[in-house]
């Protein structure tokens, strides 16, 4: 087998110019070495069969793709803006200057104008406001990439504080634990039963909307018992009362609708959504300590469960606690934006995770429009699902008298809940418009689009902004990559970009 010198290459933050043309020059030769030698050497493993097991498994092993994708060496093509949200890498080229990196803050902006909690690396994590939420998988700790929060109002009171007269409690005590809270200036408290035969619970009801959509959301965690159970209080004013129940243990649902995830640290994010009456008055949360299936049963005194917080918000979003004192409280939405310049034409790459993903709606997770977002005008990758539940995938621009065309990928079969790479590019001279997915592209000649200039001055990696539906939920997507280059991308290049 043939070895190679491990290239002694390190790009500075301040290499710019030729200097920095020189270095990427020496990367991408070393990485066309290096897969010219790993082809050659699959060959001659193909033919002698003179490998070991061990040998053959690091060959298949070996993947420079990852390299090529962050050096953006797929393509010769420079891109202006490339944000990486998954490894933290966040570049911009500047004529003249070179390709410079950048923390995300001096990129992009985001207008929601309060805090939040996101889950971060070592847990639940405060976002200070304006600032973009970088999201992590709570179990593995793998960054998930860009998310767009939407606007969530929590309306219980004290919903980290159980031993407040706000919460009613019956058969059981609560005390606060020394354990380490999961967010600075929170805390963690035992829900314990009485040794007495009933029902042990807490409760709270406060003042709901008629027909309003809301999700009881618990983050709890097992102890001596490993079963909770949700269900929506002054069950008479709810359109349909709601039950459920989980596992504490494993985070697996027992009965009802209710949807269980892990988190950090043992805890489980518990959610119960439910539709309030024609007529507003009271509802709210019960959460009962539960036993081999059962809400009643005799206590023995002592057992009980860990729990963080207690939400009951508005709409069918989960997501991370908001932390109440004596007023409800609103997380207002993100709106993500950076400016961009073109002189018509562009292309923009795209890298999404998308979860599950509502019927019936369709909204645009890459977006170029005006600095206000204006939802008349602009280009936008546009992802969707129909009522009969496809997941669906296309381009659309909106010129300056507002006639939109739109493009469909032609294989919509490869949209998937999960990973999904697609692109779009527009040619402002012939007014062709393409999309690519997953390796595929689709072109199509647009109506009018003499807008781009004007109306096209600010990259939204993913926008909230609504293409056909009120039931868009912009937290069922994540951006892990985004990439603009403004002039049309060739195809070929389009099509590396989503097929790897």
């Amino acid at each position: 087998m043939q070895k190679l010198p491990v290239p002694n290459i390190t790009l500075e933050t301040q290499d710019q110019g030729s200097v920095f043309q020189t270095k990427m020059n020496s990367l991408a030769n070393a990485c066309k070495t290096a897969v010219q030698a790993y082809n050659n050497q699959i060959d001659a493993a193909t033919t002698a069969e003179q490998f070991s097991d061990a040998a053959q498994q690091a060959l298949a092993d070996a993947d420079v793709t990852p390299i090529l994708r962050q050096l953006n060496l797929l393509t010769i093509e420079t891109p202006s803006i490339s944000l990486d949200f998954q490894h933290g890498h966040y570049f911009a080229y500047v004529a003249g200057a070179g390709v410079n990196r950048y923390q995300l803050s001096e990129l992009m902006q985001t207008v929601r104008d309060t805090p939040a909690i996101s889950n971060g690396l070592l847990g639940f994590e405060n976002i200070p406001s304006h600032t973009p939420m970088i999201e992590v998988d709570p179990v593995s700790r793998e960054i998930i990439g860009l998310k767009s929060a939407a606007v969530r109002v929590n309306k219980l009171l004290k919903s980290n504080n159980f031993a407040d007269s706000k919460w009613v409690k019956s058969g059981v005590t609560t005390s606060e634990l020394t354990a380490t809270p999961l967010i600075e200036g929170a805390k963690i408290w035992k829900i314990s039963e009485t040794s007495v035969f009933g029902v042990h619970y807490i409760t709270q009801s406060i003042l709901l909307e008629a027909n309003k959509i809301y999700t009881i959301v618990v983050v709890a965690k097992a102890a001596e018992r490993q079963q909770l159970s949700l269900q929506t209080s002054s069950t008479i004013n709810w359109l349909a009362s709601k039950s459920s129940r989980v596992n504490l243990l494993d985070s697996t649902v027992i009965d009802g609708e209710g949807k269980a995830t892990q988190l950090y640290d043992g805890f489980t994010e518990f959610s119960l959504t439910a539709q309030f009456g024609s007529v507003g008055g009271n509802g709210g949360v019960n959460l009962y300590l539960s036993k081999d299936g059962v809400n009643s049963y005799q206590g023995d005194g002592v057992s009980g469960i860990e729990i963080f917080t207690v939400d009951l918000v508005e709409g069918p979003i989960a997501g991370p606690p908001i932390i109440t004192d004596t007023t409800s409280l609103a997380t207002s939405s993100d709106k993500h934006s950076l400016p961009v310049t073109h002189r018509g034409s562009f292309t923009i790459y795209g890298e999404f995770i998308i979860y599950d993903f509502p019927v019936d709606t369709f909204a645009a997770i890459c977006r170029l429009a005006d600095a206000d977002n204006t939802s008349t005008r602009g280009a936008a990758i546009r992802i969707g699902r129909t009522s009969g539940g496809t997941i669906t995938a296309a381009v659309a621009v909106r010129g300056a008298d507002g006639i939109l065309t739109s493009i469909p990928a032609t294989n919509q079969s490869d949209l998937r809940i999960g990973i999904n790479r697609l692109a779009m590019s527009f040619d402002a001279l012939s007014n062709e418009l393409s999309i690519s997915l997953n390796g595929v592209t689709n072109k199509k000649q647009v109506d009018s689009a003499d807008f781009l200039e004007l109306y096209a001055t600010h990259l939204y990696p993913i926008s909230r902004i609504n293409i056909t539906s009120s039931n868009t939920n912009p937290e069922t997507v994540r951006c892990r990559r985004c990439i603009f280059w403004p002039y049309t991308l060739s195809t070929e290049s389009q099509n590396k970009w989503t097929l790897i």
